[in-house]
């Protein structure tokens, strides 16, 4: 008769064949391990902004660190031909376009679609900038007939010769230096109303105050373009409060911002009609002492700035001066909660004494740590080895346990033989 225990309802009795716990054991310490492995494999690649980014940029595609190379291009040399035939410093000054070419430009630059707009942002930009390849886009045509149904009921104060002037202004893209006649200035300045229009299209496409939206990279990229032609002297030193608290005030304007590199980010851009293929983002901390990060955006960084961001360091890099274009107020996460910090476009234009303006190059790219899809193979070579030698432990415990249990049945026949043995030998 069993009795039954009051608490589970299990026999009292020791168990004749219990099986021994220590594979338990092996069990749940290989479990432990291989929840350890997962942990820190999810750790690793949270501490990547890489894995954020997706969410928040569309433009990053792929790792920086599996795709860490050159940057897109050196920066200006001011001895260069193409820095010497860029414009002179009076002609990256704000322009005074008359009421009348104002509502032109606007309404040329409305009438297009946005990847119209964008091919002609870069031609006139290339044109700005002195260069003798600016390429008439394709979309001229539709251009024409939008200044063909402009009649001077829709704009007051039209000329006879207005629509003229336009269409010699978009049919061709001729150097600005070759512009000798009062005629070719005056179309130079059509050129530059549309150009002014063309950039605040893309202006007005830009999300302030959130995270980066697919409206904000036509600025982006015409900014990172134009970066190499800006204006070299005469810009201001702001600093991050007043971007913060006058973004209206500073938004597209030239100016200047400083600090300590905090950290190095590498985006690699998707296709875009300004074959920009990659930037880098760097994080600043004010000169000032102000505990607000500033976001600078450059086509290219010194090596020692590049390796500051292989190696991953936690301490502040060299200081930077970038001057660049303001563009916007990005939303990101910091320590409090959510923050804005200022983003400005540009180029690198001083730093220290011992950071060279030599940019990385693809022959010095390091070798980058360890890849995900390797770290699973580990993580998964871990896991068979701790499966085999648990189905190991078990087959060599019940090998051992079916010897005991035949050496006790060995025992026990003996006795029984003994004892039958014994009964037979008494007389009857």
């Amino acid at each position: 008769m069993r009795i039954p225990s009051q608490l589970n309802r299990d026999s009292l009795y020791r168990p004749k064949n219990q099986r021994p716990r220590s594979n338990d054991d092996y069990r749940r310490i290989i479990r432990l391990c291989l929840g350890l492995v997962l942990v820190l494999l999810v750790m690793k690649q949270a501490a990547r902004p890489s894995v954020y980014q997706t969410f928040f940029d569309p433009s990053a595609t792929s790792s920086p660190e599996s795709n860490l190379t050159n940057s897109r291009q050196n920066p200006t040399n001011p001895n260069s031909p193409q820095t010497q035939n860029q414009l002179p410093e009076s002609s990256t000054a704000s322009y005074e376009f008359s009421a009348v070419d104002r509502k032109i430009s606007d309404r040329l630059a409305g009438s297009l679609p946005q990847s119209d707009q964008q091919l002609w942002l870069k031609s006139l930009l290339e044109w700005k900038a002195g260069s003798n390849n600016a390429v008439v886009p394709s979309s001229v045509e539709s251009l024409h007939q939008e200044l063909t149904e402009i009649t001077p009921n829709d704009i007051n104060g039209l000329g006879p010769n207005d629509s003229s002037f336009w269409k010699l202004a978009v049919d061709t893209l001729p150097p600005w230096a070759l512009a000798s006649s009062d005629e070719e200035k005056a179309i130079n300045i059509k050129r530059l109303a549309f150009l002014a229009a063309l950039d605040r299209q893309a202006t007005m496409r830009v999300v302030d105050g959130s995270v980066w939206r697919s409206g904000d990279f036509d600025s982006l990229y015409s900014f990172l373009h134009q970066s190499p032609f800006g204006p070299r002297s005469n810009l201001p030193m702001i600093g991050v409060l007043p971007l913060l608290q006058q973004p209206d005030v500073y938004r597209n304007q030239w100016i200047q911002v400083g600090g300590e590199v905090a950290r190095v980010d590498y985006i690699k851009t998707p296709e875009n009609p300004y074959n920009i293929a990659e930037y880098w983002q760097l994080w600043l901390r004010p000169l000032d002492g102000v505990n607000r990060p500033i976001v600078a955006i450059v086509p290219a960084i010194p090596k020692q700035v590049a390796n500051f961001y292989r190696d991953g360091a936690n301490d502040l890099g060299p200081e930077l001066i970038i001057a660049g274009r303001y563009l916007k107020r990005l939303s990101y996460q910091s320590g409090v909660g959510a923050d804005l910090t200022p983003v400005v476009v540009g180029e690198i234009r001083s730093a220290p004494r011992d950071v060279t303006s030599e940019v990385a190059t693809p022959a010095e790219k390091e070798s980058s740590p360890i890849s995900l899809p390797l770290i699973i193979l580990i993580a998964v070579s871990i896991g068979i080895a701790g499966s085999v030698t648990i189905m190991w432990n078990t087959a060599q415990a019940a090998k051992r346990s079916r010897k005991l249990r035949q050496s006790h049945q060995q025992k026990e026949m003996a006795h029984l033989e003994k004892m039958d043995l014994s009964q037979t030998d008494q007389p009857a």
